[in-house]
């Protein structure tokens, strides 16, 4: 599962949080399942929203990775990267 979470400072008039699963291979990390938000809005300020994308058990080390964008006052704002997790090995493993 990963999982991707936004905060806003102010009231936002919307938002969309983008949340990706990565499993690394050899030499990069690939895109095993992604997903967006519907559309958040109003946003209220202070408040968490938070997105989750699940993929079938696999073994290997994996990330989340999540960004956001939205409107503020009518204008285009957000994050122009991603931001990932802690890397998690074999995580299905009991």
């Amino acid at each position: 599962m990963g999982k991707g979470r936004i905060l806003c400072d102010v009231a936002a008039d919307n938002v969309i949080l983008y949340v990706k699963l990565q499993r690394q291979t050899a030499a990069r990390w690939a895109d095993v399942v992604s997903g967006e938000s519907p559309e958040i809005g109003p946003v209220e300020p202070g408040r968490r929203y938070t997105r989750q994308v699940v993929a079938t058990c696999q073994e290997g080390t994996f990330r989340s990775a999540a960004r956001g964008e939205g409107r503020l006052g009518g204008q285009p704002s957000g994050s122009v990267t991603w931001t990932y997790s802690r890397e998690v090995t074999d995580p299905c493993r009991r």
